[in-house]
């Protein structure tokens, strides 16, 4: 098999790019880009840039919202309810753990829930971005069942065991 190698600055770039073809606002693809091929740098290609096809067909089909117009819908002075407007994972989970090191600076603690997004990638890149502003950083999703929501055949054992899911999560420390 041939090796293809690429400067991760540059792969920024072209992904940027491609996002940018697609309508995505820069900022949003910006962070979607610096995410995605932070994934691969980190050795978790399956949550890289592989991704990007499907993203960019999911804003072509009107499924992901390019420019997502994300609105705090509950605020509290230590936690908030985040709704993505449907905007690509990447860029709405920044924004939410953003929101919660912002409290956490606040008042020892700080909480957000981030609803109505896609597909977040790799779970540690949000707690590593709390860890960086040194905080402890937790972070969790309930993908839904995988019936019907992943791209992988998945054969269970059990037919009892057809509604499970993932629950992927990360913590780190500063």
């Amino acid at each position: 098999m041939n090796e293809f190698r690429i400067q991760h600055n540059r792969l920024i770039q072209v992904v940027e790019k491609a996002l940018a073809s697609a309508g995505v606002a820069p900022p949003v693809a910006a962070i979607e880009a610096q995410v995605m091929v932070e994934a691969d740098l980190l050795g978790v290609p399956s949550h890289g840039v592989r991704m990007l096809p499907a993203l960019v067909r999911g804003i072509r089909d009107g499924q992901v919202a390019s420019n997502p117009k994300i609105k705090i819908i509950r605020n509290r002075v230590a936690a908030c309810v985040l709704d993505g407007d449907n905007g690509p994972g990447r860029f709405i989970s920044v924004q939410a753990m953003q929101q919660a090191v912002e409290r956490a600076k606040r008042s020892g603690v700080g909480v957000c829930l981030a609803t109505r997004l896609t597909h977040w990638g790799r779970a540690h890149a949000y707690a590593y971005r709390a860890a960086q502003a040194g905080m402890i950083g937790l972070c969790t999703t309930t993908p839904g069942v995988l019936r019907g929501h992943s791209s992988a055949t998945i054969r269970w054992p059990s037919p009892c065991l057809a509604d499970a899911a993932t629950n992927p999560s990360s913590s780190t420390l500063p």
